[in-house]
């Protein structure tokens, strides 16, 4: 059995400890259950990091075979091409602490910021220049 708690107001509040009451209530006195206690981060994980790193090179490697350069997407007077390191600044990380206020990709959310960011930046750059680049899913290797 795995139980599911969190901590609120000093006291541990496990979670659906009802459907476990049987098994508790067949527990001989004395009798010993092991628990393992893991804390689960909400942070973005490193799967979810792989893919944005993905994402921010094939993001670059269409820009580039369009012929559209820096300065043509974001930055008059910056004459270069896309590198995934200037994907992951100039767009990631530029709409990423507009939005939440973040400056490095460990601080974001596992549920829900990454979507909201990639979904801003798809939708800009697709309006600019006709280019839509799927976010990579669990099935492609990062």
């Amino acid at each position: 059995m795995i139980f599911t708690a969190k901590k609120e107001n000093g006291e541990l509040k496990i979670n659906n400890l009802k459907s476990y009451q049987s098994i508790i209530d067949s527990l001989k006195d004395n009798e010993i259950i092991e628990l393992e206690i893991k804390k689960e981060s909400s942070n973005r994980t490193n799967k979810q990091n792989g893919a944005v790193h993905l994402y921010c090179s094939q993001l670059s490697q269409a820009l580039n075979s369009e012929g559209l350069d820096v300065r043509m997407v974001v930055s008059p007077g910056v004459d270069m091409m896309w590198t995934p390191y200037l994907v992951k600044e100039l767009l990631w990380k530029a709409t990423q602490k507009t939005m939440f206020g973040k400056e490095s990709t460990t601080q974001l959310k596992k549920v829900g910021e990454i979507n909201d960011i990639y979904t801003v930046i798809n939708k800009i750059i697709g309006e600019r220049t006709g280019i839509y680049v799927h976010f990579p899913s669990i099935e492609e290797s990062y």
